[in-house]
């Protein structure tokens, strides 16, 4: 975007690399930098500083172990101040976002600006007024900590107030955007880097039915992990109120933006979706396979084809390799369905795919999703 001569910035969560290093924002095209560079310090609301570019911000001087993202409290009472410091992150964020583009609307360049809040992962930590808007029968009895990050007397509500929160400064962006006569011009997608957080650091995905009939969580590669919202606006270009079908996921941003603004995205994983979102195409029949592999979570691979997805699962050296299984994604969406018997042309073509795209980062073991699978029972 930059080598198109788009002004970019990023506000909010980098996570990969501080400045000075090879994975800095300013290594990688951004120009405008507020925010987190260290996905550690992303699990406190209330950091020590933040990157406003390459200098530190000081926000917080009363920092204790109570306030830096992980903590329990077995016994008395629990109070959410206990966990709070000086200045909270995201409205500053926010703010800072929001100067940038009300300076960039004063000019003729044109900008891409990418928004990563925090919310909602944990530590629960939002402002008092977020958490106020909920039911205090929510909450029965307060979480102390006993599944990681930082105790809160009221988790169901602070959970809650976080993505309100997040959601009231997603809808300061807009508004800004509208006032400064850009909402018009402008592709705005809202999405999330994965599924439902399992019930770590008091959240409880049971109470709200945060993914409904779907299979899994956060880390997993079944459909409670990775489907998420995909929501994009482009007034007078895409139409309103629709909702498109076609199989897509992040890999798919950068070359569709690419394609929509005349930047070059050399040669992407991704597929550009711009035939889709403008309309002139109902589906992509001929898209490049949806490819995920990851050494977390016991290490995992999946492989989407049109409807159907293979997946395996505890790859990592040292488990026992689950035997590959397949499902409808279209028809069987919770996933309940294994058809891998009936599909091994499906599983050896996923296998071909991992072969030619996939390799284990520098330092990892490799994940071994050709491991003999179980004789079944």
């Amino acid at each position: 975007m930059k080598k198109a001569g788009y002004a970019t910035a990023v506000f909010g969560k980098w996570g990969i690399g501080d400045f000075g290093s090879t994975g800095a924002p300013d290594k990688h095209g951004v120009d405008r930098f507020y925010g987190y560079t260290d996905q550690k310090a992303c699990h406190t609301y209330y950091p020590p500083y933040l990157w406003n570019n390459g200098k530190k911000e000081v926000l917080n001087t009363s920092l204790t172990a109570a306030t830096i993202g992980h903590g329990s409290q077995p016994k008395g009472e629990v109070l959410a101040d206990t966990y709070r410091a000086e200045q909270h992150s995201s409205d500053l964020i926010a703010d800072k976002m929001l100067e940038f583009v009300k300076e960039k609307a004063h000019g003729k360049q044109p900008f891409f600006l990418y928004y990563a809040p925090l919310e909602p992962h944990v530590a629960m930590q939002p402002l008092q007024e977020w958490i106020d808007r909920y039911p205090r029968e929510w909450d029965k009895s307060p979480y102390r900590g006993n599944r990681g990050y930082l105790p809160h007397p009221r988790p169901r509500a602070a959970y809650a107030g976080m993505i309100s929160q997040m959601d009231h400064n997603v809808g300061r962006l807009l508004d800004t955007l509208k006032a400064c006569g850009l909402d018009k011009n402008t592709i705005v997608i809202f999405t999330s880097d994965n599924g439902t957080t399992h019930d770590a650091g008091g959240v409880d995905h049971r109470f709200f039915n945060s993914v409904a009939d779907l299979k899994g969580l956060k880390g997993q590669l079944y459909e409670g992990g990775i489907r998420v919202p995909g929501i994009i606006r482009w007034s007078g270009k895409i139409a309103p109120g629709k909702t498109i079908t076609q199989p897509a996921f992040h890999a798919d941003v950068m070359p569709t933006l690419c394609a929509l603004t005349g930047a070059d995205a050399g040669s992407p994983l991704g597929t550009d979706l711009s035939p889709v979102l403008l309309g002139k195409k109902s589906a992509l029949h001929d898209r490049k396979p949806l490819v995920w592999a990851g050494g977390g979570y016991g290490g995992q691979v999946a492989v989407r084809f049109d409807s159907k997805k293979v997946i395996r699962r505890n790859l990592f050296p040292g488990k026992k390799p689950d035997n590959w299984e397949v499902y409808d994604i279209v028809k069987d969406p919770a996933e309940k369905n294994n058809i891998a018997a009936e599909n091994r042309d499906l599983i050896n073509r996923a296998i071909a795919i991992l072969d030619r795209e996939y390799q284990p980062a520098p330092g990892f073991q490799a994940l071994r999703y050709k491991a003999p699978e179980q004789a079944a029972e």
